[in-house]
């Protein structure tokens, strides 16, 4: 597992004429592998809501299996004999990729088939409900959702999203403070299955 990023925070009291401002400086360091992921363009500062500075600062450090998984490339897509597809999940991301690209492509049986978990399929069961319902679902909200998956694809590097696992088998996308202030779909819920990740839930 990768090591959490270090952090460390200074205040710096700025003089000036009309008084003085107080502001909170955090010093973050950051694997230096980070910088070669795929649409990494990371930022070498940012600024949160309450004002705090962070500074990323690049170390050394032991590259994780899931990184090299990036790296050497990991084929999501498996087509069989009859012309019928399989999605793969071994990260995260590729939950999200996974689910964009039907979103795209608006292939709503496959992403009911291959990407979404089985918990909530038996939800939908368990209401009477079944495909039909779930296309309508994503047919209505698919620029919304997209607009979310998006974000979070492109700026899960940057700061501006966090990945929370919430136990064992489940972890969330959530897209923090107001860079979700124009989304009406804000996170993404994500579990763990014996064939690999699957989305649980959009919310």
């Amino acid at each position: 597992m990768t090591r959490p990023l270090r952090t460390v925070v200074v205040l710096l009291a700025v003089p000036c004429f009309l008084g003085c401002r107080t502001y909170r400086i955090e010093h973050r360091d950051r694997p230096t592998y980070y910088d070669s992921l795929p649409g990494a363009n990371l930022p070498s500062d940012m600024t949160l809501d309450d004002g705090t500075v962070v500074q990323w600062r690049s170390r050394p450090g032991p590259v994780s299996r899931g990184i090299r998984v990036l790296e050497e490339g990991f084929d999501r897509l498996e087509e069989n004999p009859d012309g019928s597809h399989h999605l793969h999940a071994m990260l995260p991301e590729h939950v999200l990729l996974n689910l964009y690209d039907c979103l795209r492509t608006e292939s709503w049986e496959l992403l009911w088939r291959e990407v979404l978990a089985a918990d909530t399929r038996r939800a939908y069961e368990t209401r009477g409900e079944g495909l039909e319902e779930f296309s309508a679902f994503f047919h209505e909200h698919r620029r919304e959702i997209a607009a979310t998956v998006n974000r979070m694809i492109r700026d899960r590097h940057h700061g501006l999203v966090e990945l929370v696992r919430i136990d064992r088998d489940r972890m969330l996308y959530r897209v923090r403070g107001r860079e979700a202030a124009d989304l009406l779909f804000r996170s993404v819920e994500i579990v763990r299955e014996e064939s690999g990740l699957k989305l649980l839930m959009v919310r």
